[in-house]
């Protein structure tokens, strides 16, 4: 729960590597495999720091790697995981979320109309994005 190994475990899990396998070593004998998403529940805002200033730092840091892993995302064209992180990113961060007007969040999430976005019918449909981003509103605009 310590904030510089926090921000260590989201830059690599946020890299652009495909192997992204974290293996936390405790002890000679206690190790832990680090699931994919588990990371999530362990915010770099929420670190325990020595020096409380280091958390602005490394805020900053989970930032960075975060906007450059949806910035990778949406140029090699993986929309389910490029939405998943943009709808996410905010509560990551510990951020306001943001509202939209419809046609806001349309172009936010890459949907070219709303009926592309109520008739995926599979990974980050425009629902999905919704929930994600704890939109309300927008959810019921969707349905």
């Amino acid at each position: 729960s310590r904030g510089w190994c926090r921000a260590e475990l989201w830059c690599r899990l946020l890299s652009i590597r495909h192997d992204t396998k974290v293996i936390v070593l405790f002890s000679a004998k206690e190790a832990l495999y680090i699931l994919p998403y588990d990371w999530q529940r362990h915010l770099v805002a929420d670190g325990l720091f020595t020096v409380e200033s280091d958390r602005a730092v490394v805020v900053k840091l989970g930032e960075m790697a975060l906007n450059s892993k949806i910035s990778h995302l949406r140029k090699s064209g993986m929309l389910t995981e490029y939405r998943f992180y943009l709808a996410r990113r905010p509560a990551l961060l510990k951020q306001q979320q943001e509202k939209w007007n419809l046609q806001g969040f349309l172009d936010h999430f890459c949907f070219p109309n709303l009926e592309d976005a109520v008739r995926l019918e599979s990974g980050m449909t425009g629902m999905m994005c919704a929930i994600m981003a704890g939109d309300v509103d927008m959810l019921k605009i969707l349905v």
